[in-house]
């Protein structure tokens, strides 16, 4: 984390992350299943009740699973899907109405039906259906119809089909492999954010990240006090042994090596946690550095009282060359008011969510920034890597001071 002043009110923000061997998981390909029925003259006898439509021609798939009788997508990726779904076809039956929709995993999906009314029988009408819709692995998606009375639907074009546009936005459902961006090698790692007002314990993987030892000797913590504000102390390190912080931290922000024996640099994992500290390692961390790194790449970033953070830029790069595909979103979460020295933290719905589909890099510019006010925590992920893999996380922005209300 790096803060810059720009003037009395403003600073420019420039945090760095490193998600750091994460299993694969996604497929890495378009996602995506069609089916039709054109021409043919194929039939559907429709009650009031809904019907499957059963006909269709498997057209193209990808990592989505066809079948037919009734037509059916098998979903095998998780995320947020588009269906479209067209549909011409002819009521024997004067004065009727055939009704489509979407049926998942055997219930209809809200705001997919669509109906067309008949004036005449043999006579040819169109309607369509287009909608968005999350699922997860091994959801059902069919096709059904109905009328308003007993009749018999002619199919003169139907096409249907189902797009991948977006990973899901709620649990990372269908992928095994939903990561925080921070240095801590394994799957579905989330970064930890205290639950109250601690202090806090220091410790390293390595024995030579020591007071008197090769690696790292001084560190500088930085995150935020009892009422908000920013923070910072000097810990001198003492190995796999965990040194408790002078000061206690609802929030720690980032590490950064100040002073180091020979080898320049810190020679283990550096740890900022609670709990029992086994081998160097803490019950619970909520910031780490990787070996040899000197500064921490924890994206995680707890806006002071009386700021805002308005994120502009976001840069995702994967640093294994094999990944060329993966999801990433970025989440917000509220740190309650401290009421009796405590801070509850409330986790909040995902805020933007980005697919990443490109050779080398993933980069986005907001039009307008997403904005995090005091108490609010920013945090990053990632998801469904089409191979194993590390990614490379650069975010910048603004620190503005908005004032206290006194009142």
């Amino acid at each position: 984390m790096i803060i810059t002043p720009i003037n009395s009110t403003e600073s420019a923000v420039h945090l760095s992350g490193y998600a750091q061997g994460v299993s694969g998981g996604g497929t890495g390909q378009d996602t995506y299943g069609e089916f039709h029925d054109y021409g043919g003259g194929n039939t559907l006898a429709l009650t009031t009740s809904y019907t499957e439509w059963q006909t269709g021609t498997a057209d193209n798939n990808n990592n989505i699973t066809l079948s037919t009788a009734p037509v059916k997508f098998t979903i095998d990726e998780g995320g947020l899907y588009k269906f479209d779904g067209s549909f011409s076809v002819q009521s024997d039956t004067n004065n009727s109405a055939i009704t489509s929709a979407i049926f998942v995993n055997g219930v209809i999906y809200a705001s997919s039906e669509t109906s067309r009314s008949f004036s005449g029988s043999s006579t040819t009408g169109s309607f369509s259906i287009s909608t968005l819709v999350t699922l997860d692995v091994d959801d059902e998606v069919t096709v059904r119809f109905k009328g308003d009375q007993n009749l018999t639907m002619t199919i003169i074009n139907i096409s249907t089909n189902m797009l991948l546009v977006g990973p899901d936005s709620t649990s990372g459902a269908g992928s095994t492999t939903v990561k925080d961006i921070w240095p801590i090698s394994a799957d579905t790692a989330r970064i930890n954010i205290p639950d109250s007002l601690r202090l806090m314990t220091i410790s390293s993987s390595s024995v030579n990240d020591a007071i008197t030892g090769t690696g790292a000797r001084v560190i500088n913590i930085s995150g935020l006090n009892f009422n908000g504000e920013l923070f910072a102390e000097f810990v001198q390190m003492d190995g796999t042994t965990s040194v408790t912080t002078v000061n206690a931290y609802t929030s720690i922000l980032s590490i950064e090596v100040v002073e180091t024996g020979s080898l320049g640099s810190n020679d283990g994992v550096i740890y900022v946690g609670s709990g029992t500290v086994t081998a160097g390692v803490p019950a619970t961390p909520y910031c780490a550095m990787r070996e040899s790194t000197g500064s921490a790449e924890t994206l995680s970033f707890t806006v002071p009282t009386a700021y805002e953070f308005e994120v502009e830029h976001v840069t995702i790069i994967p640093k294994t060359i094999g990944t060329t595909s993966f999801n990433w979103g970025i989440e917000q979460q509220t740190n309650a008011p401290f009421y009796n020295k405590t801070p509850v933290q409330q986790k909040r719905v995902l805020r933007y969510n980005a697919m990443y589909r490109d050779d080398r890099h993933s980069e986005t510019h907001f039009k307008y920034p997403l904005v995090f006010r005091g108490g609010q925590v920013f945090t990053m992920h990632v998801s469904n890597l089409n191979s194993n893999g590390d990614i490379i996380a650069n975010v910048k922005g603004k620190l503005k001071y908005i004032g206290t209300d006194d009142t």
